[in-house]
């Protein structure tokens, strides 16, 4: 799972516009992972997520996995924006508080009243700037006369304090993918999903062995929830653990147990464990195979986009390439931030909006989202809290967008919004903004605009 402030089987069309966010064009429905969050999977940070183990963390199941994965976006609109390219007969207006969404199943049973009402009462207050910056503004301000940080002013009169990347030389040094990082984002996107396991008679662990084993995690000698299971399957290289976990097998016996010292990242999602020092103890069960993958060619390419959009190992890699790069500038902006004020009633809007989303995504399941929740033991006002922060950090983060924008001079052109419209399926552009709404168009186009300004001075 990914980190709840910013971050991927069933696929319902709404995961599916979630995948197709930021205009990212697909992968095959086999391959397929969302890269724009994208190279956040590459490094899986969750032990306890393995499927195998069956002893992954529920705290947030289904419809509160989606709502991670949609907000792991940054920006809610892009998931409403490709939401409308599946369905554009879906109506931008609000939904009302006394919401009944008749709908019926696959099997032709009869329609099923959802009422999601209690999603529209209550919202919770907006959060202060405080809880949403990074840093306060006298750092922000320090930074900014050492050169590391560079300050704008948006049109509505909030300070913006960002990561200077009018250092040219410093800025493209710390967004531009390295050729390794590159080679393991298309590995874990295309290549890992041609993998084929090899019968093997060695007794003893390399990288790449597919093994059965057990572990047990132990902080400070007590074993901690989602850091224990019996034999699980673990593919060594996939790069499906913390780091340093998977590397912990390797030079093992079959039959031998060990214990293993590992250090859970900074950013961990879970606060209690983040940059601790733990314990696995590590068993060896079997060694059921190796894991063989083939060469990046061009067949294997055009295999995994099916739309023909990228045909060649070439154009494969300037894809990526490209993804990662984006994703670096937003992370290197995003890292240290202040902003001094946002508007409160875009903040109700994301939050709104993604309460609409919620409640469509309801369908999908057949169920309230109270009924939901349930699940996982969580409630409608931990969803409302959850989403109004988050709500904050999207409208923190346009915020940063408009101010780079109107410094930089950037605009949406019409020919802007008509590309856009044509790349969802559009013959005109005033059908594509009625169906989305010209604000939120205009405020995706606004963002794509800065990314490519952006990545024009790395390019330079």
């Amino acid at each position: 799972m990914a980190d709840l402030d910013k971050e991927n089987t069933t696929t319902t069309p709404e995961e599916e516009a979630v995948e197709e966010t930021a205009k990212e064009k697909e992968v095959t429905t086999e391959q397929a992972q969302e890269t724009s969050d994208s190279e956040d999977n590459v490094e899986k940070e969750d032990v306890a997520e393995q499927e195998e183990t069956g002893k992954a963390n529920n705290k947030t199941i289904l419809i509160v996995e989606i709502i991670i994965a949609v907000l792991a976006i940054g920006f809610i609109i892009f998931a409403l924006v490709s939401n409308n390219k599946k369905n554009n007969s879906v109506s931008d207006n609000a939904t009302t508080s006394e919401n009944l969404i008749n709908s019926t199943t696959d099997t032709g049973t009869e329609p099923v009243s959802i009422d999601n009402s209690v999603l529209y009462e209550n919202m919770p207050a907006v959060p202060d700037i405080a809880e949403l910056n990074i840093m306060d503004e006298a750092a922000a301000e320090t930074a900014v006369t050492d050169g590391t940080m560079i300050k704008f002013t948006t049109a509505d009169g909030a300070n913006v304090y960002v990561g200077n990347f009018n250092d040219s030389e410093t800025f493209a040094e710390a967004v531009t993918p390295t050729e390794e990082e590159l080679e393991e984002t298309i590995f874990q996107n295309i290549i890992s999903y041609y993998g084929e396991v090899a019968e093997t008679d060695h007794t003893i662990v390399e990288n790449g062995d597919v093994i059965s084993a057990n572990y047990i995690g132990k902080l400070d000698g007590v074993a901690f929830e989602g850091g224990t299971a019996e034999n699980v399957s673990i593919t060594l290289g996939a790069g499906g653990y913390i780091p340093g976990f998977e590397e912990g097998f390797i030079g093992m016996e079959i039959g031998e147990t060990k214990d293993v010292p590992i250090t859970f990242p900074e950013d961990y999602e879970n606060t209690e464990l983040a940059g601790k020092d733990v314990i696995f103890t590590f068993t060896i069960n079997d060694i059921t195979g190796t894991m063989t993958y083939p060469e990046l060619t061009d067949e294997l390419v055009q295999g995994a986009f099916y739309d023909g959009s990228v045909t060649t190992v070439e154009e494969c890699q300037e894809y990526f390439r490209s993804m990662m790069l984006q994703d670096n500038i937003w992370d290197y902006l995003l890292k240290n931030y202040y902003v001094s004020s946002v508007s409160e009633d875009a903040v109700a809007t994301y939050y709104n909006d993604m309460m609409e989303y919620y409640d469509q995504m309801s369908l999908q399941y057949q169920m309230p989202v109270t009924d939901i929740l349930a699940y996982s033991g969580a409630t409608v006002d931990d969803l409302k809290q959850e989403t109004i922060m988050n709500a904050g950090y999207t409208a923190v983060q346009f915020t940063i967008c408009q101010a780079i924008a109107t410094e930089n001079n950037i605009t949406v052109s019409d020919e802007d919004i008509a590309n856009l419209a044509a790349e969802y399926g559009y013959t005109d552009a005033e059908s594509f903004l009625s169906d989305n709404g010209e604000q939120t168009v205009r405020e995706y186009l606004i963002q794509e605009n800065v990314l490519k300004y952006l990545s024009s001075l790395v390019a330079e």
